[in-house]
């Protein structure tokens, strides 16, 4: 309850969107695509889950976009590391960042997490 919680989502504002606006009042919601960054998202990201269109270019372009937002220390989230043609995989290999494939997560198209580190 002490943190601020943002959805960037393209997909119609539905009542599962209410209802979790209804129960958490932190969390917000902004019914528009991705990139460019929405206005109203933060500086100072913790937390960013990225769930892009499944190709390297799209994952590795908007991890870059939003990189400047991250606090020094951050968790970034990569769902989808294999579909397609595994892009969002080498995507998520490349970054110079400590990170976990956690598959498990979710079975049909892979799981990655990332331990960003500002000047590491």
């Amino acid at each position: 309850p002490n943190v601020q919680v943002v959805g960037v989502e393209t997909h119609k504002h539905d009542d599962s969107i209410d209802a979790m606006l209804d129960v958490y009042p932190n969390f917000a919601f902004i019914n528009q695509p991705s990139m460019p960054i929405p206005d109203a998202v933060p500086h100072g990201i913790d937390i960013l889950h990225i769930d892009t269109e499944h190709s390297w270019s799209m994952a590795h372009y908007e991890f870059m976009i939003y990189e400047p937002r991250l606090s020094d220390v951050a968790v970034v989230l990569f769902d989808d590391l294999h579909a397609k043609d595994d892009g969002v995989l080498r995507a998520f290999e490349e970054f110079p960042y400590k990170k976990i494939q956690r598959d498990g997560l979710h079975p049909e198209c892979g799981f990655g997490i990332m331990l960003y580190e500002r000047n590491k």
